[in-house]
């Protein structure tokens, strides 16, 4: 059974109905009763905080030696791209903090899968997927384990990048 009304608000009175007004009481009486939501004074505030120094100058390194280019998607555009550390900025000296080679380019979809262990790579470019990452997101992503990306791991000159792999590979990746 449905009822409608064409004019909600009107119906012929002048003034509201008696039904209407005991309504209307009944409901202002719950509102009282239930906590205003907490409505802050200000809304900014001024803080102290740190600041990671080098940042720029990293992302300009890692976007040069990862040719400015998500392996994954091959985005070329440097703002949709980060340049993520590959051994965590919390678990690393400051000469690691700043080293391109602790770092990789990609996509924010794919930095938030490497950041937060879900895949990884193997000495030979090849991409690791955790198994907590569901199988229809890998699906959904287009990616596979053991699908080679193309990210700079070969060759004498990257061995410190290997060496940040394995320890993501060791520490970062969940199993």
């Amino acid at each position: 059974i449905y009822e409608f009304k064409l004019m909600p608000d009107f119906d012929g009175y002048t003034t509201r109905p008696f039904e209407s007004e005991v309504e209307a009481e009944s409901e202002a009486q719950i509102l009282e009763a239930v906590p205003a939501p907490y409505v802050p004074q200000q809304t900014t505030v001024e803080r102290i905080v740190k600041a990671r120094v080098g940042q720029q100058q990293f992302k300009r390194q890692v976007l040069q030696e990862c040719d400015s280019t998500c392996a994954f998607t091959l985005v070329r555009d440097p703002g949709l791209l980060i340049a993520g550390h590959i051994k965590p900025w919390a678990k690393s000296d400051d000469s690691e903090k700043l080293d391109p080679k602790n770092g990789l380019v990609f996509t924010p979809t794919y930095d938030r899968l490497f950041n937060n262990g879900l895949i990884s790579f193997t000495e030979q470019c090849a991409l690791i997927i955790s198994p907590l990452l569901s199988r229809e997101t890998s699906t959904r992503l287009h990616i596979h384990p053991n699908m080679e990306l193309d990210i700079p791991m070969h060759g004498q000159s990257n061995k410190p990048r290997q060496e940040y792999m394995e320890y993501h590979r060791e520490f970062i990746l969940r199993k």
